[in-house]
Formats: C-alpha cells, structure tokens, sequence
C-alpha cells in the first residue's frame, strides 16, 4: 500500500490512472475505500487519489491533538511529496471541511473543489452533545450493534454497503477515535471566510442526508464566488459518491469538462 511521509504523519494513500489530478477527503468513520467508485470511473481521464485522515484507514499519525487546518496540511504534503504543484481537491463531509480549508491555505495549489455534502458551519450544540455521547459509548464499547447499525444507516442509507462498513469498524476494534472525535466537535466556524475562495466549486447532496442540513450547503452556493448550485442526488444520504456513484460520477465529468479540466 503507498504512504508519504506528511510530517510526523505517514500517510495512506489510493492512487488510480493518469492525467490531472483529483484528491478526494473522506468523511468521519469513513476511509479512502469510500472513494473505490470515483478511482475506477474517473481514472480514464485523470489521476485520481484518495487518502486517510487522521485516526482514520491506514494512516499512523502521533497521539495529539489535531485540527482540520492540521490536516489541510498533510494533504497538501501529499500533493508535495507527488510533486504535484496543484489538483482538484474533492471531500465528503469532514473530507470537504479539510478541502475547504486547503483552499484558503494554499489557493494556488487548488484548481477546483469538489464538496460532497459538507459545510462550512461549525457543529451546532445539539449535535455536539448527541454525537460527545455517541463517541463515548464507542470508545468503551466499540462498534457494537446499538451503535453501528443506527450510525451506518444515517451515514451510509444503504443496507447491503451498511454491513460492509461495519464490518469495517469491527476489523478495527481497539483504535481510538477521540482525538479526531474532538476536532470534528471542535471545528470553528468559517462562514465568513469562504468567501476567499474563488476556485470553481461543485456541491454534491444527498437527498436524504441526515447529516449536514440542505440550508448548511446552500449557504455555500451563496456565499462562494465561484460554485455551483446544490447537486441534489435522489435517494441517496450522507455518502451519495459511495451509494450513488453513477449521478456523482457524472456531475463530476460535467463539472471537470465544463471547466476544462
């Protein structure tokens, strides 16, 4: 499997095709498997990557305390170690909170962003407390059934993929989320920031998303110079890229050849 060295992170990386390059972020709980769909319809045309965050999939990072401008960071070391100078940076959900902030970081390294239900908000306080509880029951007991079926569910909205993942999380029984749980509670707001960004801009959502709230992504249709209406994927929740590939794919291929890419 490849890594790079970000850092002090070694990082765990997919990598599928040639051409210009597209990085996709995956969401919480998530890996860069989540993205198995866009490697394969998309590497006809492009280099298409994915990697592991923090705590998440394959990557080894040292237990301290993180943040998502942290992360920024180690996808763009990823980038540097390809010698890439720049790439489309794609993200769902958490995976979108990093791409955002890769964009206000190093603009000339993002030539377009690809946002999977995702936001710029901060997590709201009801959320906060019900998701604080969810981590602390998972951290004692692990992905448990009263935990992963409801969670997989509300993330994922598709049975035969839900036991996939849980599957998943169960293989990985043992390794801690909570440094990654406090920098998705923890996150700031930076609504008054996106703004900067100018780089063409697709919005994926799931119809069905449970998550991120549909005003939370129209907001960002508003709000950046430079971005799509809201792509609505019928029938699909959180993960529309994982559950419904086809429309995703093909918004995606419109938007890259729209823009030249």
């Amino acid at each position: 499997m490849p890594y790079i060295q970000s850092g002090d992170v070694k990082l765990h990386y997919r990598d599928s095709g040639e051409g210009y390059p597209l990085l996709f972020g995956h969401g919480f709980f998530m890996d860069s498997e989540m993205f198995a769909p866009q490697l394969r319809a998309l590497n006809p045309t492009h280099r298409v990557l994915a990697w592991d965050a923090r705590e998440h999939g394959d990557t080894e990072a040292p237990d301290t305390p993180f943040t998502y401008w942290d992360q920024a960071g180690d996808a763009l070391g990823l980038l540097d170690a390809l010698e890439l100078p720049s790439a489309v940076i794609g993200g769902m959900s958490q995976g979108g909170f990093i791409a955002l902030r890769m964009a206000l970081l190093a603009p000339e390294r993002v030539r377009a962003l690809i946002l999977i239900d995702t936001e710029a908000h901060p997590c709201s306080a009801p959320d906060r407390d019900s998701y604080r509880a969810l981590f602390a029951q998972w951290g004692l007991c692990g992905p448990v059934a009263d935990l992963a079926v409801p969670l997989a569910g509300q993330l994922i909205g598709e049975p035969a993929l839900e036991q996939v993942w849980i599957d998943r999380w169960r293989a990985r029984t043992g390794r801690s989320i909570q440094l990654a749980a406090r920098c998705l509670l923890d996150r700031e707001d930076i609504r008054e920031q996106i703004a900067a960004i100018t780089c063409p801009t697709l919005l994926i959502r799931g119809s069905e998303d449970r998550a991120i709230a549909a005003e939370r992504m129209d907001f960002l249709s508003e709000a950046m110079p430079n971005a799509t209406e809201v792509v609505t994927i019928a029938g699909a929740a959180h993960a529309p890229n994982l559950t419904h590939p086809g429309p995703v794919n093909d918004a995606i291929s419109s938007f890259l050849h729209e823009h030249r890419i």
